[in-house]
């Protein structure tokens, strides 16, 4: 028989007539809000914590597996952001070794078009006193 709200009023009503309000109110409040039915037993609460525990166990080992993948994408983006950088240094090294031969080759241009003109100079100076 399912417990209602209607049996339970008509059972209040009952126990207050035969035992009085205040007694019927203590009786009812030891009765429970659901029928037995309703309640778990021992058995399907240690079912229902094995269940549960065999979820966070599957959850926890696919946490896992994840973490790990992330952790290998990781791995490969600091690989390659190592080699990138490591290329960028290259090539930064690679300008300044130019920017020194530039610097190099204009120094060289000017001491030769220095020289030029001295001998030039040194040749007219000669060819006026001569």
């Amino acid at each position: 028989m399912a417990i209602t709200e209607q049996s339970r009023h008509r059972l209040r009503i009952h126990l207050e007539e035969t035992m009085g309000e205040e007694q019927a109110s203590a009786m009812m409040n030891h009765l429970l809000p659901v029928g037995w039915t309703d309640l778990a037993t021992s058995a399907e609460v240690a079912e229902f914590q094995a269940a549960t525990t065999r979820e966070f166990a599957a959850v926890r080992a696919e946490m896992a597996s994840e973490f790990a993948a992330v952790r290998g994408e990781i791995a490969q983006l600091r690989e390659w952001a190592t080699v990138r950088f490591d290329q960028m240094k290259d090539r930064f090294d690679q300008m300044a070794t130019k920017a020194e031969l530039e610097r190099g080759f204009r120094r060289q241009t000017w001491a030769l078009v220095a020289t030029v003109c001295s001998l030039n100079g040194l040749t007219i100076a000669a060819m006026r006193f001569a």
